[in-house]
């Protein structure tokens, strides 16, 4: 059971962090590329968001295992 949680974990915290790359890659795009320079700069702060939003869940769901052993 703990080895499924961690691959779900995993899973979760790779998508994370494929989705703050893709964000930073397309932020790039658009400031250099498109020369759309506001927008460039609007879609590189998804990068920080993403994973500030992936750190809060990863950490709640610590805290929820350890509380719920913690009751065990």
């Amino acid at each position: 059971m703990a080895d499924q949680d961690m691959d779900t974990d995993e899973k979760a915290s790779t998508a994370a962090l494929s989705a703050a790359g893709l964000s930073i890659l397309y932020s790039l795009y658009l400031f250099y590329v498109r020369g759309e320079r506001s927008k460039g700069i609007f879609v590189g702060l998804w990068a920080p968001t993403i994973l500030t939003i992936a750190s809060y869940v990863e950490e709640t769901n610590l805290t929820e295992k350890a509380q719920s052993e913690l009751d065990a």
